[in-house]
């Protein structure tokens, strides 16, 4: 019978709700009709006072949203809330009280009220009971532990608890205090107790408070074995919004699964002087590196923050996710940094001083094909873009450079090498500008990583595919990454090449591994995509070996040379490394532009491997 009932249409649903409270309201006006005497409370024409009281009543509910849901999160409501409710309520029904009889009667209209609260509130509760205890069968209910309480967590236990078909078995805190209370009839235990717990019920999912996210990451090894899906703890405003599935919430953070510990940020600051009242320029400023190097520039007050990137969308989403600044200080700005007149016209209309240059094209194998234009747009379109620049006061150039410019296999690993040697070169003749290169691995959950393509494919099902079993990769989360690039722009030395302390590499295989049994499943290997394989997609996703793609390395390197020089900052390290004059430099130049005008790859492989120091396992490409 109840769960007929929840399956319901909305709107019937509360078509339903509405009558219980419209039955209530005249049950609780016969009640005050009894015992009170008949001058305390309106009698005469009374069924014209609780029609339109009613009426009143189910107006005022609904614009504040109390019939937005069911009654099974009702009796979540905050108490503010259902205050302002009956308080308009009340005074409400004082004005219809004197537009009907001229006469006012506070004390028998604040009696009415007061019933009807209470039954209100009465009703909501044998509601939520009869739901929790009346749908389906314990034994085939979803069984979850929760990690982390604070306040509106404490809703979202009593929301999860009455659906029915969920069963919480435990809430776990580190706060001795509140140990051995319950919560909504959950037992509370120690953090320490969570693989215990997790195993001897057979929890199947452990919903992570977000003040949490740290603390447990000292369990994922023991809870890897469990087979447990670990997700983020959502908000209640989330549940009464959208309900509950289990496969929509969020998966817990990759970065608390890695090797490494992130930096911890709080406290740290950057050098305000740096960047407050000064106009800064963003290349990519749309993406993933150049979007969170804006967002966090944006907190410091800058003069003004120009965004330039070629993606329309991009645009549109940094724009909307950066609401400190107003329109008049964040200028986004659509079109490439090697549209000469463009960059010419908004260098001579914004003047920044300080210039991120993070647009590149960045897909190794797709630029394996590509290699022309690899080169015109990450190599001469920097080249053409530092020489505009340079002519309009700036005092500040970082670039973005990347661990595949370190004895490249690739061309674009190349193209980020003959960068970095530009613009050492650009150093030394160039002393009113600091140039800043900063050198390092893979960013979480950027557009290129490898760990939302992973999350794509455990989400569907699988296969998960990597390209070989002993391929390695440096990692870290995207805020650490920038918040340190902007700290080598103020304290490295112009020409100097900065290294981030990227931890050590993380096998992708294990990584894979990781991801599928922390999403709940077990990860089967096949050895390439021809083989024959078999699994229960319930439980178990496969893991391909595609094989490396071209210009793919086994591993990625941070040092040319094998020295790096420690600074203030413990995660930044420099590098001194060979770079040629002006006059080769030029040169070079000359030669590239020539080859590249008479559509001769094979020339440009040749010449990029001899200057940036490569070893291309392609030696042809078709354009």
């Amino acid at each position: 019978m109840i769960n007929k009932l929840l399956k319901l249409p909305g709107k019937i649903k509360k078509i339903i709700v509405i009558s219980i409270d419209v039955v209530g309201f005249f049950l609780a006006f016969a009640i005050s009709k009894i015992v009170l005497a008949n001058e305390e409370i309106y009698l005469n024409g009374g069924i014209h006072f609780q029609v339109l009281s009613a009426f009143i009543f189910i107006f005022i509910a609904y614009r504040l949203g109390f019939y937005n849901h069911f009654f099974r999160y009702t009796i979540f409501e905050s108490n503010s809330r259902l205050i302002k409710l009956f308080i308009s309520f009340y005074l409400a029904i004082n004005l219809a009280d004197y537009y009907l009889s001229l006469t006012l009667r506070p004390f028998g209209n604040f009696f009415l009220t007061t019933i009807f609260l209470i039954e209100y509130i009465c009703v909501r509760y044998i509601a939520y009971w009869f739901i929790s205890n009346g749908i389906n069968d314990p034994k085939n209910k979803i069984c979850v532990a929760i990690y982390g309480i604070d306040d509106d967590s404490y809703k979202v236990i009593g929301m999860i608890k009455q659906l029915g078909i969920i069963k919480v078995v435990g809430i776990f805190e580190d706060d001795n205090r509140r140990l051995g209370s319950v919560l909504h009839g959950v037992e509370i235990y120690s953090a320490e107790r969570i693989p215990e717990i997790l195993s001897k019920y057979g929890v199947q999912y452990l919903l992570v408070n977000e003040r949490r996210k740290t603390a447990i990451n000292q369990f994922v090894d023991e809870l890897v074995g469990l087979k447990i899906s670990i997700k983020n703890l959502p908000l209640s405003k989330e549940i009464l919004s959208s309900g509950l599935n289990f496969k929509n919430l969020d998966d817990y953070k990759i970065e608390e699964l890695l090797y490494r510990n992130e930096t911890d940020l709080a406290g740290k600051e950057i050098n305000q002087e740096l960047i407050a009242n000064r106009s800064i320029l963003i290349t990519g400023g749309g993406g993933s590196i150049g979007g969170e190097i804006a967002k966090q520039l944006s907190l410091y007050n800058p003069k003004k923050l120009i965004i330039l990137d070629h993606s329309e969308y991009n645009l549109y989403k940094i724009r909307n996710e950066i609401v400190s600044l107003d329109e008049n200080t964040l200028i986004t700005i659509l079109g490439s940094y090697d549209d000469s007149g463009l960059v010419q016209e908004l260098m001579g209309l914004y003047q920044p001083s300080i210039i991120f240059h993070a647009a590149a094209y960045k897909h190794v194998p797709l630029l394996e094909e590509n290699v022309i234009k690899c080169i015109q747009n990450n190599f001469l379109g920097t080249v053409n873009f530092l020489e505009i620049v340079a002519r309009y006061g700036i005092t500040h150039f970082t670039y973005i450079s990347s661990d595949k410019a370190v004895r490249p296999t690739n061309i674009m690993g190349a193209s980020k090498r003959l960068c970095e040697k530009y613009i050492q070169c650009m150093a030394a003749i160039k002393n009113e500008i600091k140039f800043t290169i900063v050198r390092f691995g893979n960013v979480l959950n950027s557009s290129g990583s490898v760990v939302p393509l992973f999350k794509s494919q455990i989400k569907n099902g699988g296969p998960v595919t990597v390209t070989h079993p002993d391929i390695t990769r440096y990692f870290m989360t995207l805020s650490e990454a920038v918040f340190l690039v902007i700290q080598a722009t103020d304290i490295s030395k112009s020409g100097e090449i900065s290294l981030l302390d990227m931890g050590k590499p993380i096998k992708i295989l294990e990584l894979a591994k990781r991801m599928i049994e922390l999403s709940g499943f077990n990860p089967i290997l096949v050895l390439n995509e021809a083989e024959n394989y078999s699994h229960d997609s319930a439980v178990s996703i496969p893991i391909i070996f595609s094989g490396l793609r071209p210009g793919e390395k086994l591993y990625e390197e941070l040092l040319i040379e094998q020295d790096s020089i420690p600074t203030a900052y413990s995660k930044i390290y420099t590098a001194s490394e060979n770079y040629i004059n002006n006059t080769e430099m030029q040169k070079f130049i000359s030669e590239i532009k020539n080859l590249i005008d008479h559509r001769d790859v094979s020339g440009v492989l040749l010449l990029v491997e001899s200057y940036a120091e490569a070893n291309f396992r392609l030696k042809q490409s078709p354009l």
